[in-house]
């Protein structure tokens, strides 16, 4: 809750004061993903990315729901506040690209070990990193609708990397997006489903 990514020092290193970032004595990373390829790329053994195209395709398929998931919060969630314009059109927007990227991914997967089969990959790593900030930070979790994605993620938990780090309990108490949004959210959902979206 210090908001040290908020300070004129970290705001040097990226303006868009997001985290994580990578220092290297080479090149400061800014983007999650980009950081992931870059490990990759360093240390490249094993595999992380994936041989296939389809392996590909998931990855960037999980990263572009993280960034739905991101954006639904940025304007439904009373911590991000005064960081811009809340508007609950665009939250609800943004929920609704969440939750279809969730049943794309849901789709394109199988009920391997892993999302792309039997070893780990970057998309296991940010689908489960990504599921685990939602769920524990700002009580969304994974629809019941994706059973294998909720059956990926109960299997992933028990790997001790995946230990559920712990969150300031003040922002605990207002991450969470008000009562009201997540009703018209889910209306909007009902309506669209009825009509076949």
């Amino acid at each position: 809750m210090q908001q040290e990514n908020r300070q004129p020092a970290f705001l040097a290193l990226n303006p868009l004061g997001r985290i994580p970032i990578l220092i290297t004595p080479e090149i400061v990373i800014r983007q999650s993903t980009s950081i992931l390829e870059y490990l990759e790329e360093k240390y490249p053994s094993p595999n992380m990315l994936g041989s296939t195209p389809e392996t590909r395709d998931l990855i960037y398929m999980v990263n572009e729901c993280y960034v739905f998931a991101i954006s639904y919060f940025d304007h439904a969630s009373p911590a991000l506040a005064a960081r811009l314009e809340q508007k609950a059109d665009a939250a609800t927007a943004f929920y609704i690209q969440y939750r279809q990227a969730l049943s794309a991914i849901e789709q394109m997967i199988g009920d391997n070990d892993f999302l792309c089969g039997e070893h780990p990959t970057i998309a296991d790593c940010m689908m489960f990193a990504s599921a685990q900030y939602v769920h524990r930070l700002y009580g969304e979790p994974l629809p019941i609708d994706c059973p294998k994605l909720n059956a990926f993620y109960v299997r992933f938990e028990q790997r001790p990397s995946a230990a559920i780090p712990e969150y300031p309990k003040l922002l605990q108490e207002i991450a969470p997006p008000p009562s009201p949004l997540t009703t018209q959210i889910d209306r909007t959902l009902t309506t669209r489903n009825r009509e076949g979206f």
